[in-house]
């Protein structure tokens, strides 16, 4: 759910996802830091996770204020008990300023570029990284996924 769908009806938002959460979705606040929501309904909405922004992640290196931003969200993250995505990391040095800001995951195009479900799930079976597929969990053809890696604190 992005940050900025949060100012149209914030209680049938917190309904809807307080019944997503209950039939085992996870949510997690996408582009964090862009919109305008308070404090108070950051720790009232049932989230699972918080996204950083790629356009404070992408910048990151020799930006002060980006740094800063970034050092907020994630001690606020940790505050409320909300694991971090870092959006954006294009570069082993970006990749090297966020690691020193603490345990999250990462996504962006130094791991990798966007691709269809479908390639996604036979490079993963080729590394044997794979469950038995359910039946019902099959990607959808055609269907981009963006990868993700764990950027843990050096």
């Amino acid at each position: 759910i992005t940050e900025s769908c949060l100012h149209e009806n914030v209680g049938a938002v917190r309904s809807l996802l307080a019944s997503l959460q209950n039939q085992g979705v996870r949510i997690s606040l996408d582009d964090f830091g862009t919109g305008y929501s308070s404090f108070g309904q950051l720790s009232e909405l049932p989230i699972d996770r918080i996204k950083i922004d790629r356009s404070f992640v992408s910048k990151l290196t020799g930006s002060e204020d980006n740094a800063t931003i970034i050092k907020a969200i994630t001690s606020l993250g940790a505050g409320l008990g909300l694991p971090i995505t870092a959006e954006g990391i294009e570069s082993e040095e970006v990749l090297a300023e966020l690691s020193t800001y603490g345990d999250f995951k990462g996504q962006g195009y130094l791991y990798g570029q966007p691709e269809p479900a479908t390639a996604t799930q036979q490079r993963l079976a080729n590394l044997n990284l794979l469950a038995a597929p359910e039946p019902s969990a099959q990607a959808k053809p055609g269907k981009a996924t963006r990868p993700s890696r764990r950027v843990a604190a050096s």
